[in-house]
């Protein structure tokens, strides 16, 4: 995609299910609570580390919001505003 030069034209989500130490999960063990979260594309900021957190229930939620459609009143989740560029620069 980078060589065809359509960085713009798509998005790409990459998460994990859950954590884990060795063979276990479902402790309150940062192994176990954190996740790899990536997100690259269009108006994505590029070499941001996120500092808040994001919750499972953020990712569907998120997706509706690259795909230009509002989320469910019952879906729980928020955008993750913090990774995208502004619309306007200031």
């Amino acid at each position: 995609l980078r060589q065809a030069e359509l960085r713009e034209a798509y998005t790409l989500l990459v998460q994990a299910d859950h954590g884990g130490h060795d063979t276990d999960h479902g402790t309150d063990r940062p192994e176990d609570m954190l996740i790899p979260w990536i997100l690259n594309g269009v108006r994505v900021k590029r070499g941001h580390a996120l500092q808040g957190q994001v919750r499972m229930v953020d990712t569907p939620v998120t997706i509706a919001h690259l795909l230009g459609l509002d989320a469910p009143a019952v879906w729980e989740g928020a955008v993750v505003a913090e990774a995208f560029e502004p619309l306007f620069s200031a």
